[in-house]
């Protein structure tokens, strides 16, 4: 209930100071003014109660202050590439090694988080993945960003996911990784489409045989390592290291239950709540 109140607070006061300016007849000052409200009040609920999903909606509103200002395409990317950076990079660097591991691991989302946004905000192909699968019309060139740009986007693409594997597996968080993972995945995927090449129908077969491939060479690299690890990072399961398999000693132990009942049970001790003798008016045995 509290947190459900603490929410919808959020909302009542952001659609409060909307309907105020816009009694004052602001336009495009009132998105911004109450987006800057909602991002306000959503990091101020994650820091006090700990939410993680308040601290993802205070940085969507947050970032949503460029679509307001009326900007190019590419300034519109520029712009949330910059928010998205700067956060991330705060992020990193406040990081502190020696808070508890809840904290960590909000942390590791957050920053997770922040740089699929990254990804995504640089891969000007990411609107167009898939869609020559489907449509037999060229994709429009540059995307209708100059060629500059566009090719600079093109690089990006395969620098940063790059930058957040190292990270990743240098800071050891998995969310990290993972993230870093799939951009590297998508973008394989939208390579042809910047290229302007031709999709064929066998292409995702192609690269899940690649992905196979390169997690197989990943598991005999590590395993090849000194201890089945290299660098502190091993394929092994370390959780659960024993086989899955069939236990012949509980096999063995479910299909003889007699030995498990041999012997007579230890004889137990009335309770004393039997027979009435206990509770109420006039008990008979004392506690």
């Amino acid at each position: 209930m509290e947190e459900a109140l603490d929410v919808e607070a959020i909302c009542l006061s952001c659609a409060a100071m909307g309907l105020l300016l816009q009694s004052h007849g602001y336009d495009q000052a009132i998105a911004m003014k109450v987006s800057i409200l909602c991002a306000a009040l959503a990091c101020w609920l994650y820091l006090r109660f700990g939410y993680l999903y308040a601290a993802l909606i205070g940085y969507l509103a947050f970032c949503s202050l460029p679509f307001h200002m009326n900007l190019s395409a590419m300034y519109l990317r520029i712009s949330l590439l910059l928010i998205l950076g700067v956060f991330l990079l705060l992020s990193v660097m406040c990081a502190k090694p020696a808070v508890e591991a809840f904290r960590k691991r909000k942390n590791a989302i957050i920053q997770a988080v922040l740089f699929a946004g990254l990804y995504c905000t640089v891969n000007l192909r990411l609107p167009d993945m898939g869609k020559s699968f489907f449509e037999p019309l060229p994709l429009q060139p540059y995307t209708g960003f100059p060629p500059a740009f566009y090719w600079t986007s093109y690089a990006l693409t395969f620098l940063i996911p790059a930058v957040g594997l190292f990270y990743g597996l240098k800071a050891r968080q998995r969310a990290f990784i993972i993230a870093g993972v799939v951009a590297v995945v998508v973008t394989l995927s939208t390579n042809k489409d910047y290229l302007g090449m031709r999709h064929y129908a066998w292409d995702p077969a192609i690269l899940g045989v690649a992905l196979v491939l390169g997690a197989l060479a990943m598991i005999r690299w590590l395993s090849g390592g000194e201890g089945k690890s290299r660098h502190g990072i091993t394929a092994e399961n370390l959780l659960m290291p024993e086989n899955h398999g069939i236990d012949l000693a509980a096999l063995a132990t479910a299909m003889v239950p007699s030995y498990i009942a041999a012997g007579q049970a230890p004889p137990q001790s009335p309770s004393p709540f039997e027979d009435g003798q206990s509770g109420g008016g006039g008990a008979e045995r004392q506690y």
